[in-house]
């Protein structure tokens, strides 16, 4: 069973400002949707330090093919 007190508190905080604690209703998820700390390639992790595979790529990275934190689009981001 996976721990997600943090990802708890985060969604508490968030529904002071925002309906449902997110701002995309197809990402909640019963008792309430994870939230991210962190992506890298075909892999995201919540803020409470559990590891997910993303087999849409698609809870924040919609560069289909890159992933998350892709070298080459992160160094075109900053340049």
């Amino acid at each position: 069973m996976l721990i997600t007190d943090v990802s708890a508190a985060a969604n508490r905080r968030a529904q002071r400002v925002m309906s449902m604690g997110n701002t995309r209703s197809s990402a909640f998820a019963t008792p309430y949707p994870i939230y991210l700390a962190s992506g890298e390639g075909a892999y995201v992790m919540d803020m409470d330090g559990n590891r997910y595979l993303d087999f849409q790529n698609n809870f924040t990275a919609l560069i289909h093919g890159y992933g998350y934190g892709h070298a080459d689009v992160t160094s075109a981001l900053l340049a």
